[in-house]
Formats: C-alpha cells, sequence, structure tokens
C-alpha cells in the first residue's frame, strides 16, 4: 500500500500527458511541466486523485490472498 501512495502522482502525472495527446499539437509536454501546471491550477493534492482506489484495489487483492 506505500508503493501505491508513492506511485500515484506518477500515475496521475502519465494519465494527463495520454489525456493531452495530439491535442499538443507536436509538442512533447515533459513529466515535470504537467506536475507544475497541475500542482499550479489543482493544488498539491490532486497528484493523488484517485489514491482511493488503488488503495482499495491493494486492499482486496491483500485480502483474497
Amino acid at each position: 500500500m506505500i508503493a501505491t501512495s508513492i506511485i500515484q502522482p506518477m500515475d496521475m502525472i502519465k494519465v494527463r500527458i495520454q489525456l493531452a495527446g495530439e491535442g499538443a499539437k507536436g509538442k512533447a509536454a515533459s513529466p515535470f511541466a504537467v506536475a507544475g501546471q497541475l500542482i499550479k491550477n489543482e493544488g498539491f493534492f490532486a497528484l493523488y486523485k484517485g489514491l482511493s482506489a488503488g488503495l482499495l484495489r491493494q486492499v482486496r487483492s491483500l485480502s483474497c490472498t
């Protein structure tokens, strides 16, 4: 569960880059630029949106084994 908490911000940045896709018009957005914009526009905790779903998945998979 600690790993999920650590990876979540990186996964959020990856998703934002993927969602930009062709809308970036040939400009490749760096992960640092995306993270900066995300924090500036939505706040630091926006990096952790969706964490509850990831943690729930971990709890469910750990309880089944």
